[in-house]
């Protein structure tokens, strides 16, 4: 590469000017794209968060990215954009087996990824090993939660276990489990923690109080709760997209809403999507908790 061109790329880089290191090599002519031109393409796509086009061109030099370290770092930084955790484990195990002075770096997405993989235990080492503070949730005052948890027990059922959140990026999101009893012959699992962020309701919402919730599923009595294996766990883990679904997309969810899953949610069901009602079969009253 032209090293007046690297030192204009590299300047625009510290000064955050990444649409003009876009604008500077889309002005190349095309057969002047190398494989050194389209990662830093690919840099400045991830910094404006345009993940998308940031893998397709890393996919592009892929043959020639395989054994480079920081290849492998952009294409983890692309796939944590959109959400792809997975990948962005593979990729970020691959950077740093590459170059092990990488972790550091790849730290805070390597460790949110493990925390949306439910491989809490790697989180948090992550997050002690290098201090990091990029976990401050919204969390309920202490009045608030204890109204909640009356508020589930009285209509929903009394609970002795809670699923504890060990690691929580933006709200900590705790799932009470109420065992079946004599009325109730299924799981109840309410969360406790997704309506101490308020949700992004349209306009003409504002006034009808709809900008907190907490979500409820019902679960077969033979249900196994306490097993990781997917089959049993996915609607636990999606508890927790559900409840983090509104601050990831700056939107809300409410009654009617549908979410699709693209797929069945685990080998054993054909169940693809979650729809949101009310809980009728446990009363009106149940609807509302006035904090």
């Amino acid at each position: 590469m032209d090293g007046n061109l690297l030192e204009l790329i590299n300047e625009y880089h510290e000064e955050d000017k990444h649409t003009d290191i876009i604008k500077t090599i889309l002005s190349l002519d095309k057969h002047n794209l190398d494989y050194e031109l389209t990662s830093y393409l690919a840099r400045a796509y991830n910094n404006i968060e345009e993940f998308e086009q940031a893998l397709a061109l890393l996919m592009k030099v892929k043959a020639e990215g395989e054994n480079d370290s920081l290849w492998h770092f952009r294409v983890a930084y692309a796939y944590s954009g959109i959400k792809d955790y997975g990948k962005v484990i593979f990729h970020a195990k691959k950077s740093i087996s590459l170059d092990a002075t990488q972790e550091e770096s790849l730290a805070s997405i390597l460790a949110d990824a493990y925390f949306n993989t439910n491989e809490t235990e790697k989180a948090n080492d992550l997050i002690k090993r290098y201090n990091l503070e990029m976990y401050n949730p919204e969390v309920y005052s202490q009045d608030e939660w204890t109204v909640i948890e009356n508020h589930a027990a009285t209509y929903f059922g009394e609970f002795k276990n809670v699923i504890h959140e060990i690691v929580s990026p933006d709200i900590h999101v705790d799932i009470l489990v109420i065992e079946p009893d004599e009325k109730r012959d299924y799981y109840t699992l309410v969360t406790m923690g997704m309506g101490a962020r308020k949700m992004n309701v349209p306009f003409d919402l504002k006034d009808k109080n709809v900008e907190r919730a907490e979500l409820v599923i019902c679960l077969p009595a033979d249900w196994q709760i306490d097993s990781t294996d997917e089959k049993w766990f996915w609607p636990l883990r999606w508890l927790k997209i559900m409840a983090r679904l509104p601050i990831n997309e700056d939107s809300w969810l409410g009654w009617g809403h549908t979410v699709p899953n693209g797929k069945a949610f685990a080998d054993n069901t054909c169940l693809s999507g979650m729809l949101l009602d009310l809980p009728y079969s446990y009363g009106e009253v149940s609807f509302t908790c006035e904090l």
